[in-house]
């Protein structure tokens, strides 16, 4: 069963929400999703690289709309993510999905069902006034101010969240009423800055008072310990306190975790990889050192060539690293916007994967990985690039085939994850650490268990059959361990549309009690801090301490829930296999 017309608003702090311009598509946003972007003071570098999330986000939908989508229609499958609008009627007028007669009407202008929220103008003026994607927004999407929120949590959510949070939730109420089914909210922000920490945070709550009935889910940037932010570890804390009490899903996405996938992805191979190691032994990701990529030193040039250069590697570095987040929301969202035999409903996620109402951080990781370059895509198997899997579709249009044709046309051109190795060793792919997108230490792996754990595929070689296989062959693997009050809690979710330029990909969501280790980790970061007071003045100007303490005991008591979940599942484990001898171990 596929209902194309679930509508979902996608919150997003401390990014914008831009589309590149699709040649076969007018840039747009419809089918009832919004976003609401929130940015703020802080390094320039994670400005661009948050921007970028969501200029890769909305690439990767267009680049599928328009490789699946012959038409020029619009068509329900669109309307998930995007409005058709009439831009000659002032204000601009929201166009239907069909017309009197039930038919599909043309692409008028596409228009990001998004808002977008920043305490300072820059990248906003950028978007709106000189980017090529300006016409994917108006002045009527944004909310801005001037003088950013300092690198300073309390700032962006006491100060800037009372005075603009009403604006900021009549933009999100304005852009619903253009939704049919107004599904969930998807927040996008950061948790290292002030406004994507604070602001976001604070609109959270505003969600969750004024649309009680409608599930926020959380994409949150964790900054790695080698963030350039000072008080990160205050913004980090604070802002986790409040996901913990608003959210009702959140997917963790760690930078340490995306630049360690960037470098392994990008690593040359064979003989390249000694000529690489000759010329620059400790490049790393897209040629940019790690320091740089994490915003603690930037690399300096004798010469405005080399500045150039430097800065064009960078720019890279972060289209890869975004890219890669950018799968987790686009796999996730699949089957709101395509057919399969086995789609799987957004509250469904909640509704399995949720089993306690604080436990609910979900550790994502996809299979296969790649990034893209800028204005192509590049899977980075081995070094092998998918060809443009337009162009078997426009040969296939020019014998005068018909879409279906011309779609398989498309998907049998494609460079595909099976060409080189079995679903079933993608599936194993998927569950290797190296495939989280949560840096996690090996010993927090290793006594990790999970409360449930969703597997949603998409392409057509995938099955059903396919998924329940390896399932029983993960739940032998001495390396996996389920609660046993809830043996049974896979959720699987199957859709017909793999990405472009693929034939299958693989998407996990895991409740596992191994996040509490990014939770402690983050927590012993800002006790640093916080036992000395050191920089926590600054916060006092806008809150009282308390509101410290009481993220602090809310952090507490989630890690508190999930290693006693832990003990319990290893004391039982420990238990059966002293009453059943050790287990067989089997090859994943």
């Amino acid at each position: 069963m596929w209902s194309a017309d679930r509508n979902e608003i996608l919150v997003s702090c401390r990014a914008i929400i831009a589309l590149p311009h699709a040649p076969a598509l007018r840039p747009c946003l419809s089918a009832d999703a919004l976003h609401t972007h929130l940015r703020g003071a802080h390094s320039p570098r994670i400005v661009a690289s948050i921007a970028c999330l969501c200029v890769s986000c909305r690439e990767l939908a267009l680049r599928e709309h328009q490789q699946y989508n012959q038409t020029g229609l619009f068509d329900e499958s669109m309307s998930t993510f995007f409005r058709n609008v009439d831009v000659r009627s002032s204000p601009p007028l929201d166009l239907p999905l069909t017309d009197s007669r039930g038919q599909p009407l043309p692409l008028a202008t596409l228009k990001a069902r998004a808002v977008l929220v920043d305490m300072e103008t820059g990248v906003l003026d950028e978007l709106l006034h000189r980017s090529n994607l300006r016409e994917l927004f108006d002045e009527r999407q944004t909310v801005a101010s001037v003088s950013g929120s300092g690198n300073n949590w309390a700032h962006g959510h006491c100060h800037y969240g009372p005075k603009y949070g009403a604006g900021v939730v009549e933009a999100v109420r304005r852009q619903a009423e253009h939704c049919d089914s107004l599904q969930a909210f998807f927040l996008m922000h950061s948790l290292g800055g002030g406004t994507g920490s604070g602001l976001g945070t604070y609109i959270l709550g505003e969600l969750e008072q004024q649309y009680a009935d409608i599930y926020r889910f959380v994409t949150a940037v964790f900054p790695s310990d080698q963030d350039d932010v000072v008080t990160s570890p205050y913004n980090s804390c604070l802002a986790l306190g409040e996901l913990i009490a608003h959210a009702d899903a959140a997917m963790p996405i760690h930078n340490q975790a995306l630049i360690d996938i960037c470098e392994r992805i990008n690593k040359p191979r064979g003989a390249g990889a000694a000529a690489a190691a000759a010329a620059a032994p400790d490049a790393r990701v897209a040629g940019v050192e790690k320091t740089t990529l994490l915003g603690s030193a930037a690399a300096f040039s004798s010469s405005p060539g080399d500045a150039k250069q430097q800065r064009e590697k960078r720019i890279r570095a972060f289209d890869d690293m975004n890219t890669i987040s950018a799968q987790l929301l686009t796999s996730l969202t699949c089957s709101m916007r395509f057919e399969g035999p086995l789609n799987v409903d957004l509250n469904e996620i909640t509704m399995n994967l949720v089993p306690f109402p604080r436990m609910h951080f979900l550790v994502s990781s996809l299979a296969p990985l790649y990034t893209s370059a800028k204005d192509n895509l590049a899977l980075k198997f081995g070094g092998a690039a998918a060809p443009p899997p337009s162009a078997s579709a426009s040969a296939a249009a020019a014998l005068g085939l018909g879409p279906d044709a011309r779609m398989k046309a498309a998907k049998d051109a494609s460079l595909t994850y099976g060409a080189s190795k079995s679903i079933d060793a993608m599936f194993t792919t998927l569950f290797a650490p190296e495939s989280h997108l949560v840096s996690l230490s090996p010993e927090a792996r290793a006594r990790s268990c999970y409360l449930a754990c969703g597997l949603f595929g998409r392409g057509a070689d995938l099955t059903v059959a396919d998924l329940n296989r390896n399932i029983a062959r993960l739940r032998r693997s001495p390396n996996f361990r389920m609660v046993d009050w809830n043996d049974d809690g896979f959720k699987i979710g199957l859709c017909g549309t793999p990405p472009v330029g693929l034939r299958s990909s693989l998407l996990s969501l895991s409740n596992s009690t191994s996040v509490a280790g990014l939770m402690v980790s983050m927590r012993e970061r800002v006790m640093r801090l916080y036992s000395r007071r050191a920089h926590f003045h600054h916060y006092l100007e806008y809150m009282e301490e308390e509101r410290m303490d009481t993220a602090l005991q809310r952090i507490d008591a989630v890690i508190a829930d999930y290693q006693r979940m832990e003990y319990n599942s290893a004391r039982d484990s420990e238990a059966e296999t002293s009453g059943s001898g050790l287990k067989r171990m089997q090859p994943l």
